[in-house]
């Protein structure tokens, strides 16, 4: 952790060698979009903000970067605004989101 003079604000600082993982797209607090279809075919799109990362080796033997977030908007399951989700989301399922979530 730093505290500067200038910024009272406390932060983690975490340092990865990047010779051996992949930069990451997204990194704590990055908004992010969830596109997905359900078994009916219907379209969804939620917005959550990440919480956790982990990086894996899929059976591919190829290092990915996996994301926890906690839901801003979920368009299948109102009740999980706010929510932290156990699941783990792949870099590939994510998209970069800069949507303006209104409260009500």
């Amino acid at each position: 952790m730093t505290d500067t003079p200038e910024d009272s604000q406390r932060y983690w600082q975490i340092q990865i060698p990047s010779d051996r993982l992949p930069e990451p797209l997204f990194h704590f607090t990055s908004q992010v979009g969830i596109p997905y279809e359900d078994d009916r075919g219907n379209s969804y799109y939620d917005i959550g903000i990440v919480i956790g990362m982990e990086y894996v080796e899929n059976c591919h033997k190829r290092i990915v970067w996996n994301y926890r977030v906690r839901y801003l908007k979920c368009e299948s399951n109102p009740r999980l605004i706010g929510l932290d989700d156990d699941t783990y989301y792949e870099e590939s399922r994510l998209v970069a989101d800069d949507t303006v979530i209104e409260s009500d």
